[in-house]
């Protein structure tokens, strides 16, 4: 049995795909078989990204998944066909709920695209899901990185700059 961890193929900065790649490399901590899968050719971690995990892509490996493998996917990417073809128990992986019914398309819920749990970024999304596409969840924690946290130096509010920084990534202008 092995676990990929589906990514979705852009390159901007996102907390989701920095989430991702370190949930595979908790799975591998953990001693799990684990790899991140990359929808396209590319299999370079994104620049902004500190992290070294084995990764492929699904043209490469998509006849080597096997039924007892497991495959993590966001919720956006959920209804893709290159994903549904796929032999593997799919688990889905919300972050947040505004991208589920873009992600489901014009499927009623999830099970009718063939997965069998979900894995959710904090409790209330849990109960979106109970409410309106029920499934098998399990919570887990939100990561960030240690190299996210600013140094003792910047510490201190008085020291940061006053801005806003906002980035619709693909998806996000749709919802």
């Amino acid at each position: 049995m092995r676990i990929y961890f589906l990514v979705p193929d852009h390159e901007i900065p996102s907390w989701g795909i920095g989430m991702i790649y370190h949930l595979a490399i908790s799975s591998i901590d953990l001693g799990l078989d684990a790899q991140i899968l990359r929808m396209s050719e590319s299999t370079s971690v994104p620049a902004w990204l500190n992290a070294i995990v084995q990764q492929s892509t699904l043209p490469a490996i998509k006849n080597q998944i096997s039924n007892s493998d497991i495959l993590i996917i966001p919720e956006i990417l959920v209804a893709d066909l290159k994903v549904q073809l796929l032999r593997a128990r799919k688990v889905v992986l919300i972050q947040g709920s505004v991208m589920i019914p873009i992600g489901l398309k014009s499927y009623a819920d999830y099970q009718a695209l063939g997965y069998v749990h979900a894995i959710a970024i904090m409790p209330h999304i849990r109960k979106v899901l109970q409410n309106f596409w029920p499934i098998h969840t399990t919570i887990i924690s939100p990561f960030i990185a240690e190299y996210f946290f600013i140094t003792q130096e910047r510490e201190e509010i008085r020291a940061r700059k006053k801005q806003i920084l906002l980035y619709p990534k693909p998806g996000y202008r749709e919802a």
